[in-house]
């Protein structure tokens, strides 16, 4: 599918402006929306290489830079993990929240998205504020994939992240896709089943993938943790998800 790919400033905290990727169809219409969120590493090609991957599957696509208080595209390399804990460490979550109203609040704006149809994908850090996401927006959100996000299950409570996102569960409305790896470090497997367990108790819908030999990190095909088999399996699941949830009841063709 053709697209459109441009970069858009959103108004942000204090007349700072947010930067964000936008990637949608060409041909005119309305299209479900895919708010892909930032790993640790922020705002990278890799991310918006994704937002342009759901943009040719027929969706409004739209990725901000979240570390916008940073600093304009404020980015670490891969292989600078210091760097990426220093940016993650600045996430606070009651303002992350103010952030996703104001790129909804842009979204409503623009003719050619059908922001009742909004998705939510994120990967490391944007994994957790995926699901975070889909509790705190609750009338806002109708679909939810998380890649390998940690701290959602976690008795670690920070200024910055006072409540796990687990504890929120019952606010959520959202259908919810999991993706994780047995050999990732950062998040023990105990806790996807604690999130998985919380999710069924409390009568939600949640359907959760460990792969077997994939580390954190097994989607991004820029990093040496990638797993081909795993990350294609993980999209078109991703992809099927969406599909179901934002795509069906939509006009045909987005229009």
């Amino acid at each position: 599918m053709d697209i459109v790919v441009n970069d858009v400033g959103i108004p942000g905290e204090g007349g700072r402006t947010m930067d964000a990727h936008v990637a949608r169809p060409r041909a005119p219409g309305k299209y479900p929306v895919v708010m892909v969120i930032i790993e640790a590493f922020g705002l990278n090609r890799h991310i918006e290489d994704v937002a342009e991957r759901f943009a040719r599957q027929g969706y409004v696509s739209i990725a901000p830079d979240f570390y916008y208080r940073e600093g304009v595209r404020v980015t670490a390399a891969y292989a600078d993990l210091a760097g990426a804990r220093r940016l993650m460490g600045s996430i606070v979550d009651g303002k992350y929240v103010e952030d996703a109203h104001r790129v909804l609040d842009f979204l409503k704006k623009q003719d050619y998205a059908l922001v009742s149809k909004l998705g939510t994908v994120g990967f490391c850090m944007g994994g957790r504020l995926s699901f975070l996401n889909a509790c705190q927006l609750p009338g806002d959100v109708s679909a939810c994939a998380v890649f390998y996000g940690g701290r959602i299950v976690t008795r670690d409570r920070t200024a910055g992240a006072p409540v796990p996102p687990v504890e929120m569960t019952p606010s959520l409305k959202a259908p919810v896709i999991g993706f994780f790896g047995d050999l990732d470090a950062g998040i023990p497997l105990d806790d996807v089943k604690e999130l998985e367990a919380t999710l069924k108790k409390a009568g939600k819908s949640g359907e959760f993938h460990v792969y077997q030999g994939a580390p954190h990190g097994f989607f991004c095909d820029e990093r040496g943790t990638f797993r081909p088999e795993a990350a294609r399996d993980a999209w078109q699941r991703t992809l099927s998800f969406f599909q179901t949830h934002l795509k069906a009841g939509a006009p045909a063709g987005g229009r």
